[in-house]
C-alpha cells in the first residue's frame, strides 16, 4: 500500500512533468493540452490526495516546477504552428 501511495504521489507527477520538460508537443493547441490536462492532474491530485505519507509541501514543488516549466517553453512558442499538419502530426 505504501508504494502504491509514493508511486501515485511523487513517480506519477514526476514522470508527467518530466514529459513536459522534454518532449512537448509540436504545436501550439497540443502544447496548451498538454500543459492544460498535466495542470488539471497535479491539481486533482493536490486535493484528493491524502498527503500523510509524503510531504505536505509536496504540492506547491509540483505546481512550482510547471510553472518554471511553461515559463522556459513560452519564448519558442510563436515559433511552433498552431496546429499539427497532416494526420500523422496528431500521433507524434
Amino acid at each position: 500500500m505504501m508504494a502504491l501511495v509514493l508511486l501515485t504521489q511523487v513517480a506519477l507527477p514526476l514522470a508527467v512533468l518530466s514529459w513536459l520538460a522534454l518532449f512537448p508537443a509540436g504545436s501550439l493547441v497540443g502544447w496548451l493540452t498538454q500543459v492544460a490536462g498535466i495542470a488539471a492532474f497535479l491539481f486533482a491530485l493536490a486535493r484528493v490526495a491524502q498527503w500523510a505519507l509524503p510531504v505536505w509541501w509536496l504540492p506547491w514543488l509540483y505546481a512550482g516546477l510547471l510553472l518554471a516549466i511553461v515559463l522556459w517553453q513560452v519564448p519558442v512558442l510563436p515559433s511552433r504552428p498552431l496546429v499539427p499538419f497532416g494526420a500523422g502530426g496528431w500521433a507524434r
